[in-house]
C-alpha cells in the first residue's frame, strides 16, 4: 500500500512539473484545474465561442500548447474568439495563479472550426454575386486558370439586395477560379480552396422586329460598344454605339442584318459576342384605338407592309390591372381592311390594355405597340312613352346611344364577369340588387319582367331596321306610335367574352325567371334544386317571342331597362 502512495504522488509531481510555453513563460500542466468548454453551437468557420473558464486562459493550435496565446476575458463567463482559420483544430485551458505566483494550465479541450462557408449565390454572364460566409477576408483573388497564375485582386461591390458581394465584368460562358485570402489571430495569412464558377452565355435579344426598326437589348451583359452592319463578317458597318438598349430604324423589310458586340472584362481584355443575326420583317401588324363603351370594347389592328404569300392569324392580346388576362382572335372587315373582335363584358373599374400579333406557323410574326385603355362611364338612356305601363330605355345597358349595342350580361350579373350564384331561389331580380340596370344606372331604372316583355310584344310593330350602319329592330308603339331600335348585339355563352352573332342576332333578359325544371344541371355538371330557368325575349322577322332554356342564364344578352 505505501509503494503504491509513493507512485501516485510521483506521477502526479511529473504532471504538475510538465510545462508549455506561452508568450515567454512557461506554464505547468495541473489537473485540478477544470478545462474549459468550447460551445459547439457557436462555431464558425473563424471563431468559437468558450465558456467554463478562468480569468484568464491560453489559446494554441497545437495539442502541446507550444506559443500560445493567453486571453484575457475581462471576468466574462463566456468569451468569443475570432481570425481564426477554417476547418482547423484549436485548444483552450483555464490558468490558475498559486500563491507563489506559479501559473498553471487545465488540460488543453480541443475544437474543430468549420470549413469554409463562403459560395457563390447567384451567376449571369457578366455578374457573380458572392456570399462571404463567416470569415472576415482581407480580399478576393480571381483567375482564369485552375493554377492561379495571373490572378488578381476582384473588385468587389456591396449587393443590398442579397446582404453579398458582386463581382461584375465577366465574361459570358467562361470559366474562371477564386480564392478568398485572410489574415489569422497570429497574423498568419491563408487562403482558402480553389473554387470555380462558369458564368452564363450571352442573352442578348431583340425586343421587336418591324418592316424598317427593331430593338435590341444587351441582356444582363455591360457592353462597351456594338455594331450593326449588312455583312455577314461585320465588313461594312452601318452604324456604332455605346448603349445596353438601343432602337435601329430605317431598314429595308425582308432584309437580314447582323450585329455583334464587345466589352472589357475585369483582366483588362477586350472580348466580342458572336455575331448575330435578324430579318426584318415583310409586313407588320399595327395595334388601333379600341372603341370603347361602359361596357364592351372593339379591338382594332391593321396589317402594313406585304404579306403576300403569308398565312396568319390576327390575335389580341389583352392585360387588366397589369397583368394577362386574355386572348382573342379576330375577324377581317374587308370593308375597312382592318382586323376587329368585340369583348363584352368588362370590369368598369378596370384598366386595360391591348397589343395585336400576328402568329403564323404557331410563333408570333409581329408584334404591335400595346394601347391602354379604359371604359367609359355608364350612360343613362332617354325613356321613352310607347303608352304602355312602363317606359322603355332609348339604348341597352353598356351603350351610349341607341345603335350601340352595349355589354351581354349574364342572368344576375353585376360585376361584369360571372353569373348570379347558380342555386339561390331567386325567380325576379327586377329592381334588385342583382339587377345590373338597377346598380349601374340608379334611379327607378331596372331590368323589366316578363309581362312587361309580354306587353310590349302584343302592343308593338316589329320591323328590321340599320340605323347608322348598324343591324336591328325598329318596334313601334301600336298605341302612340312612339318607338325604339334595339341592334343587333349578339350573345356570348359558356363564360366567354367573345361575342357570337353580333349583326344577326337579339336577345334581350327579363328579371324574372320560370319556375318550371327546379331540377337542373349548372355549369360544373352537378344537378341542383332550384336554379334558374330565365325568361329572355328575342327578335326575329317581324316578332318579339320568349322562350326559356335549361340553364339559359348562362348566356350573355342584351339589358334593355324600363323605368315607371
Amino acid at each position: 500500500m505505501k509503494k503504491i502512495y509513493t507512485s501516485l504522488l510521483i506521477g502526479i509531481a511529473l504532471i504538475s512539473l510538465t510545462a508549455c510555453q506561452g508568450d515567454g513563460e512557461f506554464y505547468g500542466h495541473s489537473p485540478y484545474i477544470n478545462s474549459p468548454y468550447a460551445n459547439s453551437k457557436d462555431v464558425s468557420a473563424s471563431s468559437i465561442t468558450v465558456s467554463g473558464m478562468t480569468d484568464p486562459f491560453m489559446l494554441a493550435d497545437n495539442i502541446d500548447m507550444d506559443e500560445a496565446t493567453e486571453i484575457y476575458t475581462g471576468g466574462s463567463y463566456e468569451t468569443t474568439i475570432s481570425n481564426l482559420r477554417p476547418n482547423s483544430f484549436y485548444y483552450v485551458a483555464n490558468i490558475k495563479t498559486d500563491e507563489f505566483g506559479s501559473k498553471y494550465i487545465s488540460y488543453p479541450s480541443a475544437i474543430q472550426t468549420k470549413d469554409y462557408d463562403d459560395k457563390v449565390l447567384l451567376v449571369s454572364n457578366t455578374q457573380v454575386t458572392f456570399s462571404m460566409g463567416t470569415v472576415d477576408y482581407d480580399k478576393m483573388l480571381i483567375a482564369d486558370n485552375a493554377n492561379m497564375s495571373g490572378a488578381i485582386e476582384a473588385e468587389l461591390h456591396d449587393d443590398a439586395e442579397h446582404s453579398a458581394k458582386e463581382l461584375s465584368c465577366t465574361r459570358p460562358n467562361t470559366t474562371y477560379y477564386w480564392i478568398t485570402e485572410a489574415t489569422d489571430y497570429r497574423g498568419i495569412t491563408y487562403h482558402s480552396p480553389v473554387n470555380s464558377f462558369t458564368t452564363k452565355d450571352w442573352d442578348m435579344y431583340l425586343e421587336y422586329i418591324t418592316t424598317t426598326e427593331m430593338m435590341f437589348n444587351a441582356g444582363s451583359v455591360y457592353y462597351t460598344k456594338w455594331s450593326i452592319s449588312d455583312k455577314a463578317d461585320m465588313s461594312n458597318i452601318l452604324a456604332t454605339q455605346t448603349s445596353k438598349r438601343f432602337r435601329v430604324w430605317g431598314m429595308t423589310p425582308n432584309t437580314t442584318y447582323y450585329y455583334q458586340t464587345e466589352a472589357t472584362d475585369i483582366f483588362g481584355l477586350v472580348y466580342k459576342s458572336p455575331i448575330f443575326s435578324f430579318k426584318t420583317l415583310d409586313y407588320e401588324v399595327e395595334t388601333l384605338e379600341p372603341e370603347v363603351t361602359s361596357a364592351t370594347a372593339r379591338l382594332k389592328a391593321k396589317i402594313n407592309g406585304n404579306s403576300t404569300g403569308h398565312s396568319f392569324t390576327v390575335r389580341f392580346e389583352v392585360n387588366r390591372n397589369g397583368s394577362y388576362y386574355q386572348a382573342f382572335n379576330a375577324q377581317y372587315d374587308a370593308q375597312t381592311d382592318t382586323y376587329y373582335c368585340d369583348i363584352a363584358v368588362m370590369n368598369n373599374n378596370s384598366s386595360y390594355s391591348v397589343t395585336a400579333e400576328t402568329i403564323e406557323n404557331y410563333k408570333t410574326y409581329s408584334t404591335g405597340k400595346s394601347i391602354d385603355f379604359t371604359l367609359d362611364t355608364h350612360h343613362s338612356a332617354e325613356a321613352i312613352d310607347m303608352g304602355l305601363s312602363v317606359k322603355w330605355a332609348s339604348w341597352n345597358v353598356g351603350a351610349r346611344k341607341p345603335e350601340e349595342y352595349g355589354g351581354l350580361y349574364y342572368y344576375g350579373d353585376t360585376e361584369a364577369a360571372t353569373a348570379i350564384g347558380e342555386w339561390k331561389d331567386q325567380y325576379n331580380i327586377s329592381g334588385t340588387y342583382n339587377d345590373i340596370a338597377r346598380r349601374t344606372w340608379g334611379g327607378s331604372w331596372r331590368m323589366p319582367t316578363y309581362d312587361e316583355f309580354k306587353e310590349l310584344s302584343d302592343n308593338c310593330s316589329v320591323a328590321n331596321e340599320t340605323l347608322n350602319g348598324v343591324a336591328g329592330y325598329r318596334l313601334t308603339s301600336n298605341i302612340n306610335s312612339n318607338s325604339i331600335f334595339i341592334p343587333c348585339a349578339g350573345i356570348r355563352a359558356n363564360y366567354s367574352l367573345e361575342v357570337t352573332g353580333r349583326g344577326t342576332t337579339t336577345e334581350l333578359y327579363s328579371g324574372t325567371a320560370s319556375d318550371y325544371y327546379r331540377w337542373v344541371e349548372d355549369k360544373y355538371g352537378s344537378i341542383h334544386y332550384g336554379l334558374y330557368q330565365v325568361w329572355y325575349f328575342y327578335l326575329s322577322g317581324t316578332y318579339l317571342s320568349s322562350s326559356i332554356g335549361i340553364n339559359n342564364y348562362q348566356i350573355g344578352r342584351s339589358i334593355r331597362p324600363v323605368c315607371p
